[in-house]
């Protein structure tokens, strides 16, 4: 018993030294460092504190933003649906016309038909048939030396907008609806041809005109450009008409057909190189001597000219 007595009263002596040691002055460290902690603590909570504080703020925001864009956009459809319903309600009186009523017939009476005559005229606008005109010569088959010389001054006449006849006698004199030439490959003797579609009225100076630029290639030569410009499109499109195996496949055999073999489309373009101002003036001197004149038209504007040939 003596000794768990002692226990008991070491034990509360330990108690009291102990607490004696925690609040008075023998360890001033630790008491700084329970100082520390606790006011460490104390910034920890009022931080988390404001963070909550925070969020909260903002969600409040963003809730009262929501409810103030759904408040607006129901009081816009509100105002509109009233706008709306009030300009219905805003109808126009009704106007009450009185119709005149006309006396009744008398049972004797016969009724007053009259017939309506309603006149229609038609104007007929006459059709304009214009004139055909036509100037051919004979020429070179496709294994003459002369044939890409020809091939070329068939391009310098009439292909495309800024060929010759199409630029003198449709743009500059506006004689013609339709003018051009051509100059199909043949085996045997071709044919050189210009035309023009005109006016009925305008039939001789067609023919005149025409004349007069085929005549032309005989007495002016070509200059270097114009040559050049003609080779560069005569030799473009050429090339343009061979772009797929079936148009490669139809203008090897179309040569094989005329005996001349595929080597001559290499052997075309060679020589379409080499024609020259001086050829190609040679070339419309030996063919282009006197034409045959093909004509269609109106009855009044074909006499006119075949009449004096005739005669």
């Amino acid at each position: 018993m003596a000794n768990l007595h002692d226990r008991n009263s070491n034990h509360r002596d330990g108690n009291v030294d102990e607490t004696v040691h925690l609040n008075g002055n023998a360890d001033p460290a630790r008491a700084t460092s329970y100082r520390d902690g606790y006011v460490h603590g104390r910034v920890a909570e009022s931080r988390i504190e404001e963070d909550r504080l925070e969020v909260r703020d903002n969600n409040n925001a963003a809730r009262g933003l929501f409810i103030g864009i759904l408040l607006t956009s129901l009081l816009g459809i509100t105002l509109a649906a009233l706008y709306y319903w009030n300009q219905r309600q805003q109808v126009e009186p009704a106007i009450v016309v009185p119709v005149p009523t006309s006396p009744a017939p008398a049972a004797n009476q016969q009724p007053n038909r009259q017939t309506t005559v309603i006149e229609r005229q038609v104007d007929q606008v006459p059709q304009v048939v214009p004139s055909m005109v036509m100037l051919g010569y004979l020429a070179s088959s496709v294994q003459s030396a002369d044939f890409a010389t020809l091939k070329l001054l068939n391009t310098y006449l009439g292909n495309g907008l800024s060929s010759r006849l199409f630029v003198e006698l449709r743009e500059k004199r506006g004689l013609a609806y339709e003018v051009s030439a051509f100059y199909p490959t043949r085996l045997d003797t071709s044919n050189f041809v210009v035309y023009m579609g005109t006016a009925p009225e305008n039939t001789a100076l067609a023919v005149e005109g025409l004349r007069a630029e085929v005549d032309r290639l005989c007495t002016t030569e070509l200059s270097s450009d114009e040559l050049q410009s003609c080779k560069n499109k005569l030799l473009g499109q050429y090339a343009l008409g061979k772009q797929t195996n079936a148009q490669l496949a139809q203008v090897f055999g179309w040569y094989e057909t005329l005996g001349l073999g595929i080597e001559f489309d290499t052997r075309f373009q060679e020589q379409v190189s080499n024609v020259t101002p001086e050829m190609a003036q040679q070339a419309a001197c030996r063919y282009f001597i006197e034409p045959y004149l093909s004509l269609v038209g109106p009855e009044k504007a074909v006499n006119a000219l075949v009449a004096p040939a005739v005669g």
